[in-house]
């Protein structure tokens, strides 16, 4: 009998990562920050149903080290550092 194993599971940002990267840059070529539902809207091609696109959104950017979704609703790749200066 073979034993039972079970699939490694991917993180998010890794089972996404043409998501991950097209999000990432849409950040950077808003200045490091944008708003959320813009963000929807350019990855996934609409934001016509928030609802169905902001749990994706942030499952697969949870993760990533150089992004983070500000209290205010917005994504960005700026340190709390940069931010302060």
């Amino acid at each position: 009998m073979i034993p039972h194993t079970d699939p490694v599971e991917p993180t998010q940002s890794a089972a996404y990562p043409h998501l991950v990267d097209r999000a990432v840059a849409c950040i950077e070529e808003h200045g490091g920050v944008i708003d959320e539902i813009l963000l929807i809207a350019r990855v996934f091609g609409n934001a016509t149903n928030i609802t169905l696109w902001r749990p994706l959104l942030r499952e697969i950017l949870e993760d990533h080290p150089a992004v983070r979704l500000r209290p205010d609703g917005h994504w960005t790749t700026r340190s709390t550092q940069k931010m302060a200066a």
